[in-house]
């Protein structure tokens, strides 16, 4: 079948009577002009059918160069041969400018590899110029430059043309953040899901009732317990957030000096929770903290699991006790800044119990010291944080 002419050649294999019957076929008016008049010859104008291809083509005249096609005033294609699918009927316009008077815009895209631009050719003097830029997957578009300076944020720039112009495109980099639940019943997890490079990526996970937030992995690796997790975008990336029946309980200890713990993790609500604090040699430990409340100052803490808990051992250096012999005397010294600190003593380590000393305790500079004269017997001298 021919669209255009609207025949259709059929054969059969016998004399029988058969008939034909044809749909009304849909056509649309493809017009084209240009301008200025005689400035240049056009092919490809017609009628088509819906759907099929169209492609015009404009050649200049003598003393004439290319600009670009026009649809209602806005241009449409900056291409001298112009393709399109026929839906509508239309009406374009080839704008042809004298040689010598045509004004070259250029366009190019910064880096290379992060979109395509369009809008180049030659244009009349105060012209309209459209340029476009299509950024490439894993980039946006960001602004149209001019000799380093910014002239537009926008990615169909349209400008009067006063000269000629080389603009670039300019694109950043983009990354992807998928987040997940595990399992997908034990909370909520939220990110923004594009981030240009070095962007402040916040992440937070909601537990549901029952459920406690675990931690965020990715590629099996814990790369964060913070419920909200933040961190500068480098990378694309894909994050589980994990969550766990029970209450979380964490147990940590200050700055990570003078001692470890144990007894952190997930615990069913109603079980015994006992987290232990073990000082480090030259180290005593101190208390638990919750928010900066004393909840226990004994190094073994038992309570029940009833919530999500944030615990924090708190260890303190020990003072060292020094001993100096003079004839007929022993001198016991500690340091003088060494606030809430008790000397104890007993006579023997194997039958005595430690007391607290009641000797006279006196400031020589920055030390406290204990002076025991006579000498007689055997004592042994510690420091203790009541």
């Amino acid at each position: 079948m021919n669209p255009v002419s609207h025949t259709l050649a059929a054969t059969t294999d016998s004399l029988g009577v058969f008939a034909l019957g044809v749909d009304a076929l849909v056509t649309f008016t493809v017009n084209a002009s240009a301008v200025p008049a005689n400035s240049g010859t056009i092919t490809g104008a017609g009628t088509y059918a819906d759907g099929s291809s169209v492609t015009l083509v404009a050649a200049a005249n003598a003393g004439y160069v290319f600009s670009n096609w026009t649809e209602n005033g806005s241009a449409v294609s900056t291409s001298p041969s112009y393709t399109f699918s026929a839906q509508a009927d239309r009406t374009l316009v080839v704008n042809f400018v004298p040689v010598g008077t045509a004004k070259s815009i250029t366009t190019s895209s910064q880096p290379a590899s992060g979109g395509t631009t369009s809008g180049d050719g030659a244009y009349a003097l105060d012209s309209s110029a459209t340029v476009s830029a299509t950024p490439s997957p894993g980039y946006k578009f960001s602004k149209w430059l001019v000799n380093g300076a910014s002239v537009s944020t926008a990615r169909n720039y349209t400008f009067t043309v006063a000269g000629d112009r080389v603009l670039v495109a300019k694109f950043k980099p983009i990354y992807t953040m998928v987040v997940t639940p595990d399992p997908p019943d034990g909370g909520e997890v939220e990110a923004d899901p594009v981030y240009e490079l070095n962007e402040l990526a916040k992440l937070k996970a909601k537990p549901n009732d029952g459920y406690c937030f675990v931690n965020w992995t990715q590629n099996g690796t814990v790369v964060s317990t913070a419920t909200n997790y933040q961190f500068n975008v480098t990378a694309n990336r894909e994050l589980v957030g994990h969550f766990a029946l029970g209450n979380r309980i964490d147990a940590s200890v200050y700055l990570d000096i003078g001692g470890t713990v144990t007894g952190g993790g997930v615990w069913a609500a109603g079980e015994t929770v006992t987290v232990e604090a073990i000082a480090n040699p030259g180290y005593v430990f101190l208390n638990w903290t919750e928010t900066t409340n004393v909840v226990s100052t004994s190094a073994s803490y038992s309570f029940t699991s009833d919530a999500n808990r944030t615990l924090v051992a708190n260890f303190i250096a020990q003072p060292a006790v020094k001993t100096v012999l003079s004839p007929g005397s022993v001198t016991v010294s500690w340091p003088e800044g060494a606030s809430g600190w008790v000397l104890q003593e007993c006579g023997d380590l194997g039958l005595d119990a430690w007391t607290n000393s009641t000797r006279q305790v006196t400031v020589t500079g920055s030390q406290k010291q204990v002076t025991i004269s006579p000498v007689t017997g055997m004592s042994f001298f510690r420091l203790v944080l009541p």
